[in-house]
């Protein structure tokens, strides 16, 4: 004859109870993991600016984070992290050109191997080259097909989901951003023309 139990959970009450508690964490755990997707991949609609045509924007969300100065030209480095929202956008109203696209992999886009080795596409907009380099997290660089060549500042032209952006703006413009500036894309400027008087 067996002795009463005096616990406060039957016996035969353990398992279940346990198979539900890790039940519950996975649950919990799955429902997490949705919810930071959903943030990541997000799409939000932004308000429509209007931007002077002698001014280049931002092709992306993210933090300037070096900017070099050379002879001829600014490279603005953009940091997109997956926090940011991940369209690329027309940088200004210009031709527009693909002229690299590169499948690769997804070392750390601050790496010097990265800027060789990872995915990354070269687009270029008459005098301004917008170079998309690929980082840990991301996956293919989305370029959508149905882009003509004559585009419009701030259009869509693609998605970018975390890396490095690499503006190349001639000195014919006068930058209008610092390093640890947060841009928008389509939105902030990046650089206006130079006045010629």
């Amino acid at each position: 004859m067996k002795k009463h139990n005096e616990n406060f959970i039957l016996n035969q009450g353990y398992l279940p109870i346990i198979i539900a508690l890790i039940l519950a964490v996975f649950i919990k755990l799955f429902f997490i993991v949705v919810a930071i997707l959903l943030y990541i991949f997000r799409n939000p609609q932004k308000s429509v600016v209007n931007v002077d045509e002698n001014s280049i924007v931002s092709p992306s969300d993210g933090k300037i984070m070096a900017i070099d100065i050379s002879k001829n030209k600014y490279k603005v480095y953009i940091n997109v992290s997956l926090c940011d929202t991940h369209i690329v956008t027309a940088p200004k109203s210009a031709n527009y050109e693909i002229k690299s696209y590169q499948y690769g992999l997804n070392l750390p886009s601050y790496s010097y191997k990265a800027k060789l080795l990872n995915s990354q596409a070269i687009l270029k907009f008459d005098d301004i080259k917008v170079k998309l380099i690929n980082g840990i997290c991301a996956t293919n660089i989305i370029l959508y097909d149905d882009i003509t060549s004559d585009i419009k500042v701030s259009s869509e032209i693609g998605e970018f989901l975390q890396g490095i952006v690499v503006v190349e703006i001639p000195k014919t413009y006068e930058l209008k951003v610092n390093i640890g500036d947060k841009v928008s894309s389509g939105q902030s400027v990046l650089g206006v023309i130079k006045d010629t008087h």
